[in-house]
């Protein structure tokens, strides 16, 4: 985990390796995508899933509700972000 702070540390100072285009993306779209990268590796780090909507919620002082569901559609697009739809089974009673 300090390697990770030594890092991010020094990529925010702009001293950062500029052959990770993963953390080009999300720098690169201000505070929000900054927090969702930050949001979504400490789950990560956790061992835990994390919903869409718990990201919209997260950075909801950042970004609109559009704007972070299309920040993480190209995130997606550009393999950034890995998304799991769960399958949910409808039953009639």
């Amino acid at each position: 985990m300090i390697k990770l702070a030594k890092y991010l540390i020094k990529d925010f100072k702009g001293d950062g390796d500029k052959s990770k285009p993963s953390i080009q993306f999300f720098r690169s779209h201000g505070a929000y995508g900054y927090m969702i990268w930050l949001t979504i590796i400490n789950f990560y780090f956790e061992k835990k899933e994390i919903s869409i909507e718990k990201l919209v919620i997260d950075v909801e002082q950042y970004a609109s509700r559009r704007t972070v569901l299309n920040f993480i559609s190209k995130g997606v697009e550009g393999k950034f972000i890995n998304k799991k739809t769960q399958l949910k089974i409808k039953e009639k009673f």
